[in-house]
């Protein structure tokens, strides 16, 4: 099998090319994105699991010779490169797998030694990406071309880092360490909640964090509220509940728009609250112009500029929660929602709540 770009991937037969981490139509995806429908047996929470498991499982069909996706990231990287490199795959298939549900979702998997050296490696593919190319959707208007030269220099790369990563330490290292850092603070300096009546995390950190330590431990829900010191907030959906990953059981997203009404009929600083369409990959909430450009919501909280709310942080803290059960009384969490479903829903909420 072979990478081929995304472009000339939709001229081929259908049993000639695989889609990983993207949807292809008629063609057979190895994607956890909401529609692709990999096959049940396969079925996983990351699209590199989907593709393990395809592996695993001898399921990969023997006329497919090519491989494709329309965009780089961490999660459908390691789906491709297992595809292309199966026997090392499989031998590696656990690490791999935190590889990809730390990439795509931030989250550390419960073994620490597993914990590190996914961290190492997500570091090393997220710095040099960086450095010797773009920031994941700095480039988003063209990124079904531009990846191409991502997955061509990393594809043949890997399997040193994989074999050794320190060879690298020059590039992992300060990422590592900084999320380690943000980790330490996070677990010496602040608290963490889980509301599980309504899959809500709620984080108070001393500062805005890495990805990796704010949503280190979040497997278990759908939403992280972050509040910070000054009355600087977030709420921001995972993309967990954008994908159709399998066994999580989340409830439908709730478009922040009725949640909005609340806080800026309490805020007097001026500022109005604003937040993404639920069919964004990652819609957050919070005080401020709404952040229009995604490369700068996709990166760390740290590089966000926020604003300091009038709101108290009790009272905002109970206002979300208040708002997500009640939300939450008219549907039940389940595996996979549509979007239709999802529009539905809030529909139904938009009809009740404005009467």
């Amino acid at each position: 099998m072979e990478f081929i770009p995304f472009a000339e991937a939709k001229k081929l037969d259908h049993h000639q090319v695989i889609g990983v981490d993207c949807f292809l139509p008629g063609r057979l995806n190895l994607s956890h994105w909401r529609g692709a429908g990999p096959p049940a047996e396969l079925a996983e929470d990351t699209s590199a699991a989907i593709a393990i498991n395809a592996l695993v499982k001898g399921a990969v069909p023997e006329a497919a010779r090519f491989v494709t996706n329309n965009h780089f990231d961490v999660d459908g990287f390691i789906g491709i490169w297992s595809l292309l490199n199966p026997e090392l795959a499989l031998k590696h298939q656990h690490l791999l797998k935190a590889m990809a549900l730390l990439g795509d979702f931030r989250e550390l998997p419960e073994d620490a030694a597993l914990a590190d050296q996914a961290l190492k490696l997500v570091a090393w593919l997220n710095s040099v990406e960086k450095k010797k190319f773009y920031a994941p959707f700095g480039k988003a208007y063209l990124e079904e071309e531009a990846c191409v030269e991502k997955y061509t220099f990393f594809l043949p790369a890997f399997e040193k880092a994989l074999n050794d990563p320190e060879v690298f330490r020059k590039d992992w290292e300060e990422e590592y360490q900084l999320a380690n850092q943000h980790l330490s603070l996070l677990a010496s300096q602040g608290s963490v909640e889980f509301y599980e009546d309504i899959r809500l995390l709620v984080v108070h950190a001393p500062m805005p964090l890495h990805y990796y330590a704010l949503f280190g431990k979040s497997a278990q829900t759908d939403m992280v509220l972050t509040i910070y010191p000054g009355n600087q907030f977030e709420l921001e959906y995972k993309y967990t509940t954008w994908v159709d990953a399998y066994g999580r059981n989340p409830y439908p997203r709730i478009n922040f728009q009725l949640l909005i009404e609340k806080l800026n009929g309490l805020e007097t600083t001026g500022e109005k609250w604003t937040g993404a369409d639920v069919t964004d990959t990652g819609p957050i909430l919070r005080l401020g112009p709404s952040i229009k450009d995604k490369e700068i919501r996709f990166d760390h909280p740290f590089n966000r500029r926020f604003y300091s709310s009038s709101i108290a942080p009790e009272l905002l803290e109970n206002t979300v929660i208040s708002f997500y059960r009640k939300a939450c009384q008219s549907t039940k969490p389940k595996e996979i929602w549509t979007w239709a479903e999802i529009r539905q829903v809030n529909d139904n909420l938009m009809k009740t709540w404005k009467k």
